[in-house]
């Protein structure tokens, strides 16, 4: 195979920096996303290079996701790089690993000040839609519509929503019979990780909505970031889709 004059220009870029004193980086580094931390100056949802050198203090903790959907869990003291220099190919372990995760027990559904009660939870058709009628965590995708869905119902249905805070999120809508998906309007205020109540024919539950990052691109990664986030069972119809 005939390579291309610039990768046959690589180790000579290399070597000329090294020989200048500056840093040579293994090109193509794998980007990993930050999923939650704690005491570090890193953001949710920000990426970083996986042969990036950090250091946590024995205080503090960071959880990455890789594209191919490995989780990283940082915990001080710690030093070093958090991955390695390239990507991973999606293989029958990192697989099992997502499964392991999007497993309910390990979701963190148990959230201070969710109101319980509601209609037994029914697992959406497709990943991106937003199921209620069950007090839950729901992800959704930045900057699409919301699509909320209810098993089909021969009877019309009133529905609002309200935000935590009590400002009117949705004014009572109806609910057509036969009808399982309502998309919510473009003016819907989304907070990331804010609380609705959600109230369907006076019954109220509550939903956590948490929004991807834009930096989440790949599905076995998404799956990793639904999963940590407690959308369990969008983690795993959208894993059914990768590997089913």
């Amino acid at each position: 195979m005939t390579r291309s004059p610039l990768t046959r220009r690589l180790p000579a870029i290399g070597l000329g920096l090294a020989l200048l004193g500056m840093p040579v980086r293994q090109p193509f580094a794998e980007q990993l996303v930050v999923a939650e931390g704690s005491g570090v100056k890193f953001l949710a949802g920000q990426a970083i290079d996986g042969d990036q050198p950090l250091t946590l203090s024995g205080n503090q903790s960071l959880t990455l996701i890789a594209a191919n959907g490995r989780v990283i869990k940082l915990r001080g003291p710690f030093a070093g790089a958090p991955g390695p220099g390239q990507a991973q190919a999606v293989d029958t372990s990192v697989i099992k690993a997502l499964r392991d995760l999007t497993e309910p027990a390990h979701a963190r559904t148990d959230t201070p000040g969710v109101i319980r009660g509601g209609l037994p939870g029914v697992p959406a058709p497709e990943p991106w839609l937003v199921a209620v009628g069950q007090s839950a965590r729901r992800c959704i995708l930045r900057e699409e519509p919301i699509v909320l869905w209810r098993p089909r119902n021969t009877a019309p249905a009133v529905i609002a929503i309200t935000h935590s805070t009590g400002a009117p999120a949705m004014p009572a809508t109806t609910w057509p019979a036969g009808v399982d998906r309502l998309t919510l309007p473009d003016s819907f205020p989304v907070v990331d990780g804010g609380t609705y109540q959600v109230i369907i024919d006076r019954i109220p539950t509550a939903l956590i909505l948490n929004v991807l990052p834009r930096a989440v691109t790949q599905a076995p990664a998404r799956v990793a970031w639904m999963a940590l986030k407690g959308c369990d069972s969008q983690a795993r119809a959208l894993l059914d889709t990768i590997a089913p």
